[in-house]
């Protein structure tokens, strides 16, 4: 059954280290004792009815314990690769099948933008740590955990157990401080949800800044060397349509300032959101506050004629113009709103039929 993705950019840091994931010879043999601990504890995970939590940290607990194995064994971090593409459960980077359907993207076949299990060097403080990230699917719990030398041992120094699968972003902070956006994902049948959590990484270990609250619908996520970028939408409760139907869209920018983690949230699709508002306010019985989210005194009376169900919507914030096109007994009729000199969004045109940018 097709099921929505979240579609998301792998930070600079991580991408470069993929370019390394490429099948190469079975080299677990050495650590054969810890692979059959961790096969066990999977098939255990497995077998619970009802247990994922307790078997998801019994599995990623005899994880970790395999990879510092490996590491105070004598294999590189570079190395670690080859060894967990030999453990049972993994799998490689996918591009997944699947096709788009508004702001949503459907898949036969989910992507995996990593492998399943992998182990990621950051350079903190002249230091090199190890970030490894596990999660099996996206319904079942994951876990992130940093890995540290000190006086010849590999250790783990922290990490992060997440009720889904678990993706990190970095943001630097400073030359011994790295910040880290989490996102915990979960794919339903036909929507996905992601739930954010901010974290300081230093030599000495992780700590949690701040669980952003609530959930986000259907985020898209994109990270560059200085920004973790997500968006993600809002069902409209006053001119919502289908549920893959038209929706109020937010824009959450999450970048290094004065040596934190700071976030700032536009609106993605302005013109739905001033629509929204209008008929809400309207609705409402607040007719001042309505009228002046309308360009004169026409469109206005127009827009009251219409009863709101959202169907399509476009637009372009560089231009500063949007339009959404609403269902009635009569036949489509399109919103269209633009942005003034002043920023605000207030809506210019009403109009019978479909907008022109339909096929």
């Amino acid at each position: 059954m097709p099921m929505p993705r979240l579609r998301s950019a792998i930070p600079t840091l991580i991408a470069l280290l993929l370019l390394s994931f490429l099948p190469r010879p079975a080299g677990g043999q050495r650590f054969a004792r810890e692979i059959e601990r961790f096969t066990d504890r999977l098939n255990a995970w497995e077998e619970m009815d009802g247990g994922s939590r307790a078997g998801a940290r019994g599995a990623w607990s005899a994880m970790d314990t395999l990879v510092l194995a490996a590491l105070n064994g004598g294999v590189a971090p570079r190395g670690l690769d080859s060894l967990l593409a030999t453990v049972p459960g993994y799998r490689g980077a996918s591009e997944g099948e699947g096709f788009q359907s508004g702001r949503v993207a459907f898949y036969s076949q989910l992507p995996r933008e990593t492998p399943t299990y992998f182990v990621a060097p950051v350079r903190l403080g002249g230091r090199t740590l190890l970030v490894g990230v596990y999660s099996l699917t996206s319904g079942e719990p994951g876990r992130m955990s940093v890995y540290a030398e000190r006086s010849g041992r590999w250790r783990r120094i922290g990490g992060h157990d997440g009720e889904n699968q678990v993706a990190p972003y970095f943001l630097p902070l400073a030359d011994s401080v790295l910040g880290v956006v989490t996102m915990d994902s979960y794919e339903g049948g036909d929507h996905s949800r992601g739930w954010v959590k901010l974290w300081r990484l230093t030599p000495s270990g992780l700590r949690l800044v701040r669980a952003e609250p609530g959930s986000m619908l259907d985020p898209r996520v994109e990270a560059t060397d200085s920004t973790v970028v997500i968006e993600n939408d809002s069902l409209p409760p006053t001119v919502g349509g289908a549920h893959l139907g038209p929706r109020m869209s937010f824009r959450s920018t999450y970048r290094a300032r004065g040596g934190r983690i700071v976030r700032e949230t536009a609106e993605a699709n302005p013109w739905v959101h001033v629509v929204e508002r209008f008929y809400a306010l309207a609705g409402r019985g607040e007719r001042t506050r309505a009228r002046a989210l309308a360009a004169d005194e026409a469109t206005y009376r127009a827009l009251r004629a219409v009863e709101p169900h959202a169907q399509r919507e476009g637009g372009e914030i560089g231009a500063g113009e949007g339009w959404m096109e609403m269902y009635t007994d009569g036949g489509p009729i399109t919103i269209e709103s633009r942005r003034g000199a002043d920023g605000r969004w207030r809506i210019v045109r009403v109009a019978r039929g479909e907008h022109p940018s339909q096929p």
